[in-house]
């Protein structure tokens, strides 16, 4: 039998890893005292929306190959304007997991992917909070002001989330 070697890709992975799911399970104890507080057909609604977008990529094809593109980021990004950052990474964090075990991901994948996105919109909160005060559990009102620092937010979800996985990438195509 042959034993694979461990890569520097394998550590950053498991490194990504522990500080995603840390970061979720500080979510969870810190915030998710809170959650029966915010319980609601709204939030119901939006985390079967994420579901419902990871579950169900959008088909691209792309040369020989199809991609999926999934909506699921839309809807998150509403839950933590919604309701703050807490709901909307836990919500994405369990969608996440549930459409990589659909999908038959190996297990690694599947915490990857969570700390992935739990990272990715964890700091596309903190770019929000610096415009609007999230600790009440969402935005109540948005000004024209607010609009370049959602931009900037969402721009750093994107660059977390592709960095993150582009970084992976790289190291396993020795870039």
């Amino acid at each position: 039998m042959r034993r694979s070697r461990l890569q520097p890709v394998h550590g950053y992975c498991a490194t990504i890893s522990i500080l995603g799911v840390s970061m979720l399970v500080g979510l969870l104890v810190g915030d998710g005292v809170r959650l029966p507080e915010v319980l609601s057909w709204k939030l119901a609604f939006f985390a079967v929306a994420v579901l419902f977008g990871e579950l169900y990529p959008l088909r691209v094809p792309r040369g020989d190959a199809e991609s999926g593109i999934t909506t699921s980021t839309t809807f998150a990004f509403a839950l933590l304007l919604s309701f703050g950052t807490a709901p909307a990474v836990i919500v994405f964090a369990l969608a996440s997991a549930v459409g990589d075990i659909v999908s038959r991901r190996a297990w690694w994948k599947v915490v990857f992917n969570v700390a992935q996105y739990t990272l990715a919109l964890t700091a596309c909160g903190q770019v929000v909070g610096l415009a609007v005060d999230l600790q009440s559990g969402g935005v109540e009102k948005f000004t024209a002001g607010n609009l370049l620092m959602l931009l900037i937010a969402g721009g750093a979800f994107f660059a977390v989330n592709v960095g993150v996985t582009a970084v992976a990438v790289a190291m396993v195509q020795h870039l």
